[in-house]
């Protein structure tokens, strides 16, 4: 979407597609934005994932990259020893987080066929137990949402078997290190990952909290990632900048005192 600036490149993680930064996107407008379909380009049989998603940044040229959820240590260690500013949120910094430890237990077969079904695991995604867990509102995760985000991820069979690599691959990506030109923002209500990790990699001053904010805070709360994002974007060629002017208290106070756009961003 939008065709100005270096584009802000989006890489997701299991659950969800590149459709869970649709409306960051659309507020982002006029700013050149690409959502990467990871499952679909990267975790192919016969090759590296890193090695693709850095081959597939290169091609982009990114001026910032935005990994959530599981994409965080697969961006992390594609742009290890980049320069190219790196945002992240909510995913693994130090180790596999119980839930996709459990997972990466299971065969991978049984990941692919049985549990990655749409009917199964949107079921499930849908529930009490599921996806309405990782947002505040839980009618943010209707049966029709939950569907649509992870369409790219169980929608044929080849998917299915991509995502379950993902999961199987994950801790070997872990711990990660690069803490040099990356930013967070962080739900600091998310009960599978918890902000102390990104905290003692990064420093509080380069970590935003969402107060509040769950796993999927980029689909309940798209107007606090398209502030984000242009105030990063406005600092890119200064570390310093960027640091102090997005740091927790600057930046709540713009949030959540003016709040959904009030400054016209």
């Amino acid at each position: 979407m939008g065709q100005e600036g270096g584009a802000v490149v989006f890489v997701g993680g299991i659950p969800a597609g590149a459709g869970l930064f649709r409306e960051v996107q659309k507020r982002l407008e006029p700013r050149k934005t690409v959502a990467l379909e990871v499952v679909d380009s990267l975790f192919e049989p016969g090759g590296d994932p890193v090695d693709r998603l850095r081959e597939a940044l290169g091609s982009l040229e990114p001026a910032l990259v935005v990994a959530h959820g599981v994409a965080v240590p697969l961006v992390m260690a594609a742009l290890n020893e980049s320069t190219v500013p790196v945002v992240v949120s909510n995913g693994p910094i130090r180790r596999v987080d119980w839930l996709f430890r459990a997972l990466s237990s299971l065969p991978q077969g049984v990941l692919a066929r049985a549990l990655f079904r749409p009917a199964v695991l949107n079921a499930w995604l849908s529930s009490s137990l599921g996806l309405r867990r990782a947002v505040v509102n839980p009618y943010v995760m209707e049966g029709e949402v939950v569907e649509f985000l992870t369409r790219s991820m169980v929608g044929s069979a080849a998917a299915r078997q991509a995502a379950a690599s993902w999961i199987k691959m994950l801790s070997g990506w872990l711990p990660s290190s690069r803490s040099e030109g990356v930013w967070a923002i962080w739900g600091d209500a998310d009960w599978l990952y918890p902000a102390d990790d990104v905290l003692e990699l990064l420093g509080k001053d380069r970590v935003t909290l969402i107060p509040g904010g769950r796993w999927f805070h980029p689909e309940e709360r798209p107007w606090c990632w398209q502030m984000f994002v242009r105030i990063c974007c406005l600092n890119l060629r200064s570390d310093r900048n960027v640091a102090r002017k997005t740091g927790n208290h600057d930046f709540n106070v713009v949030v959540w005192g003016f709040g959904c756009g009030l400054l016209g961003l």
